[in-house]
């Protein structure tokens, strides 16, 4: 995403699109077509003798008290960690990833209106990681109402031969109350619509449902 790339996002964040003033482009990102095509891809690979599992699921919250002001905001700190093991099974060969991550949330109790729909994850999940996104929908649940200010995630994992460790911080920031004109969550007009992810995968669904 170049500068000054946002966001629209509806439906809870199930429609997402991404709109990029500089190129005057933009794309949009459909979750539920892509829940499809995971599904779609699930089933590819059953009828090719390959499979997943996700095993060994374990998330866990920790309330950490009262944490430090953040643009103006009181907020509350908890830390969610999560582990599992993803073994995959391809023509007889099988290959377990053990990962974890830890994720610290700067919640802001005051912000309760203000709702991110990107930052607590959907249960809608099917297949081998149905159980881990149930159990990560429940976790966040945990932290109450507010906007989450900032998180910290460190990402592990482990492929048998080099351990991987990713850490990335999203922070929000200039919250603030203002009435807001309804073109605001419009595309401007002349912009030019460019392939996304969704769009991108939608053939994948579309084999399988060919060759069902």
């Amino acid at each position: 995403m170049g500068a000054g790339t946002y966001l629209i996002t509806r439906d809870d964040g199930m429609t997402t699109t991404i709109v990029d003033p500089a190129k005057r482009e933009y794309s949009v990102l459909d979750r539920a077509a892509l829940l499809k095509t995971s599904q779609d891809l699930q089933q590819s690979m059953g009828s090719m003798g390959a499979s997943m599992q996700v095993s060994g699921i374990n998330v866990a919250v920790e309330d950490l008290g009262a944490g430090e002001p953040m643009d103006g905001y009181a907020t509350h700190k908890f830390r969610l960690t999560e582990s599992y093991t993803m073994t995959m099974h391809v023509a007889g060969q099988t290959k377990p990833t053990p990962s974890r991550s830890v994720t610290d949330v700067w919640m802001a109790p005051q912000l309760n209106p203000i709702m991110d729909p990107h930052a607590r994850p959907t249960a809608a999940v099917t297949g081998p990681m149905a159980e881990l996104s149930r159990q990560l929908a429940a976790a966040y649940a945990k932290f109450g109402k507010g906007l989450m200010l900032k998180r910290v995630t460190t990402d592990e994992s482990d492929d048998g031969n080099a351990k991987h460790s990713t850490t990335m911080t999203m922070i929000i920031s200039n919250v603030r109350h203002a009435s807001i004109s309804p073109s605001v969550f419009q595309v401007p007009a002349g912009y030019n619509k460019v392939e996304s992810l969704s769009d991108a995968m939608s053939p994948m669904g579309t084999m399988q449902d060919s060759n069902a």
